[in-house]
């Protein structure tokens, strides 16, 4: 899950008008509803912040890592 969970979180990030808190990132994987696929998002819907922190740190070091031509911040 952790792989598809950074997926997920980076696509959110880049798809949002501003910068978000994993608090705003746990209520939107909270929220997750695919009508479509009934049961796909629930292992998504009870994500701990703390794994949505640790995922956040790994795409930063991965960002930094491939010197990409963005960053994460706090």
């Amino acid at each position: 899950m952790t792989l598809e969970l950074k997926k997920i979180i980076e696509s959110v990030m880049f798809a949002a008008e501003r910068p978000l808190s994993t608090k705003e990132l746990r209520q939107i994987f909270a929220e997750a509803t695919d009508e479509e696929n009934p049961g796909t998002t629930e292992g998504f819907r009870n994500v701990r912040e703390a794994a949505i922190a640790v995922a956040l740190e790994e795409l930063k070091v991965e960002y930094d890592t491939q010197q990409r031509s963005f960053q994460l911040v706090e």
